[in-house]
């Protein structure tokens, strides 16, 4: 193995080790509280627990650790105003927007063609549905994009510029995207990182992103649930009837929902207008050529792209361990039945 494969396979190798461990210790942990204390075994807050001690707390340092020895270089500072402070996060938003439809659109075509698959899933939907606001918070806001920008863009990125940016922006797509372990989140985070990590390379200041990711995840994942929640909107239910394909259940559904509807039609309205000036200002950037991609210090040789850059024993471990998870959650209902469990 190439020195080049060597320290990609080490990049590789470190984050199988987080999905993994964060998949072990949370299964260990929820056990471990379903079996001495029941009681709580539902409670929000151990939920929150379970997921994110493990995962931050004890897979995160793990996988720095591996990390931390690899060859890496941060980028150079950049200038990034107010206005291209505010262009880059309605952009965000754009990419956002634009990711969610896709990867919806992509799991109701694997739920038409597969009956018993869950591919429409969105566990940020999910958790803040069920969840109370200020463990939200705290979870989805300040916890989430401070760790995921540190490990997906600052640890990421800093060992994957020196072949490229396009190397380092799609591999942090591609990392990003695997790790959220279901189709809708993980299409969506794959263009989300994909940005960021340009950001990122552009301004060489993680602040930046963070704070994005914040905004974006209070938007989606704190105000847009509290509005719909206000108007007695229930998401799950909305979801189930979505799944039906049913014309005469969806119908129902919005008869019954008018007032959810109406506040849905006008989060609608401003995510329309949001996409539509983020695109804009996209193609504006693109036409002035103000996006710059770098090479890199290494160039690998087109021949030897793919074998160096995914097909190594550590990137090839975490990709196939991410899409088996996400196989799973996608058809866990169909193999349970198969197996004749539940």
């Amino acid at each position: 193995m190439n020195e080049n494969r060597k320290q990609l396979s080490k990049v590789g190798m470190g984050f199988f080790v987080f999905a993994v461990l964060t998949q072990v210790l949370q299964l260990l942990a929820a056990l471990f509280v379903k079996t001495y204390y029941p009681q709580y075994s539902e409670s929000y807050i151990c939920l929150i627990v379970i997921s994110l001690i493990p995962m931050w707390l004890i897979a995160g340092p793990i996988c720095f650790l591996i990390e931390k020895n690899i060859p890496h270089k941060a980028p150079e500072k950049g200038q990034w105003g107010i206005g291209r402070y505010i262009g880059g996060l309605v952009v965000a938003f754009l990419f956002l927007y634009t990711g969610n439809f896709a990867g919806t659109a992509l799991g109701g075509i694997i739920e038409k063609l597969i009956p018993g698959a869950v591919a429409m899933t969105n566990n940020v939907q999910t958790v803040a549905v069920k969840g109370n606001l200020l463990a939200n918070f705290i979870a989805m806001v300040i916890v989430a994009p401070i760790c995921e920008e540190l490990f997906f863009r600052k640890i990421l990125v800093d060992r994957l510029r020196i072949y490229g940016d396009w190397v380092a922006i799609l591999g942090s797509g591609l990392f990003f995207g695997l790790i959220h372990g279901n189709i809708t989140q993980g299409t969506y985070a794959f263009v989300l990182g994909c940005l960021f990590a340009y950001i990122y390379l552009r301004t060489g200041n993680i602040l930046i992103t963070i704070s994005y990711h914040m905004l974006i995840n209070f938007w989606s994942g704190i105000v847009t649930t509290k509005l719909l929640e206000k108007a007695d909107f229930d998401f799950m239910a909305y979801m189930e009837a979505v799944r039906s394909s049913d014309p005469e259940v969806i119908a129902a559904f919005v008869q019954q929902n008018a007032e959810g509807f109406a506040v849905l039609g006008i989060i609608g309205l401003g995510a329309l207008v949001m996409g539509l000036t983020g695109l804009v200002i996209l193609v504006v950037t693109i036409v002035r050529k103000r996006v710059i991609i770098e090479k890199g210090e290494i160039e690998i040789p087109n021949g030897e792209k793919v074998k160096t850059l995914l097909l190594n024993p550590g990137m090839m471990l975490f990709i196939l361990t991410c899409l088996g998870l996400i196989a799973y959650a996608t058809f866990s209902n169909l193999i349970s039945e198969a197996l004749g469990i539940g």
